[in-house]
């Protein structure tokens, strides 16, 4: 899948340097714009920044197309990574599959809004005689935020992205975590307080869960249940992040 990206890069290429901006990646390859002097066939360095993350990765590049853009405009170039080390990859490949599923789930939102949306219009004279229904949607949405209110409130920091696409969960105690796991995350589940807007149910996130030692788990959830403090999200978690996440809930 191509990821579109807006990343600062810095290249190098027998001493001399120049900047750009990276526009997509796909895999092992990438394109990204500069007013430096590339040409094809070049092998450049490149320090690529890894956006939202305030990080960066560095990798060598081999340059498999370059033309200007315009008269006067920068060069589009686009290269094949033949080479990176062990630690930048690991970190370029959990950055793209956090930003893939963010895009992913903003484009899945973009499209059920735009549905609903016609779907409202179209039953708009309909609904005027279904106060009775009204009243029992009312009802149910009601009992869904007790529901949800009684999930219990997580021992970790938690800060949500403007657009809700990305949710960040650390906890800075062994203790706080192993208590979550036991009430919540065990059960696929973690109960979400933010003063922002939530998004919809069924709204598909990425959960970024810190541990008290830095480690970072990314997964990916989904809104089941919202309220008027928050909403509930079931999380995606695979055999190998519970047995970590179950070890670290020992370590008290």
């Amino acid at each position: 899948m191509r990821l579109d990206i807006q990343s600062a890069v810095a290249l190098r290429h027998e001493g001399r340097r120049a900047f750009g901006t990276a526009r997509w990646i796909e895999d092992q390859r990438l394109a990204f714009t500069t007013y430096g002097d590339v040409t094809v066939g070049q092998r450049l360095e490149m320090r690529l920044e890894l956006t939202g993350a305030y990080d960066s990765v560095w990798a060598e590049v081999l340059i498999e197309t370059a033309r200007p853009i315009g008269v006067g405009g920068p060069q589009l170039c686009t290269g094949g990574i033949v080479y990176m080390p062990d630690e930048d990859r690991d970190k370029l490949e959990q950055w793209v599959e956090e930003r893939s599923v963010s895009q992913l789930s903003l484009q899945a939102h973009k499209q059920d809004s735009v549905s609903r949306s016609a779907a409202a219009s179209r039953t708009d004279a309909a609904q005027s005689g279904t106060r009775g229904r009204r009243s029992v949607s009312d009802a149910l949405r009601s009992s869904l935020a007790r529901k949800s209110s009684k999930a219990p409130r997580a021992w970790a920091a938690l800060q949500l992205s403007r657009d809700g696409s990305l949710l960040s969960a650390a906890w800075s105690t062994w203790q706080g975590l192993a208590a979550d796991w036991t009430r919540q995350l065990s059960k696929n589940l973690l109960r979400v307080d933010t003063p922002l807007n939530t998004p919809p149910r069924g709204y598909a996130l990425t959960v970024r869960l810190c541990l008290p030692d830095g480690q970072v788990l990314a997964v990916q959830a989904k809104v089941t249940d919202t309220d008027g403090a928050g909403m509930l999200l079931a999380l995606d978690l695979s055999p190998a992040t519970r047995r970590i996440l179950n070890r670290a809930a020992q370590r008290l």
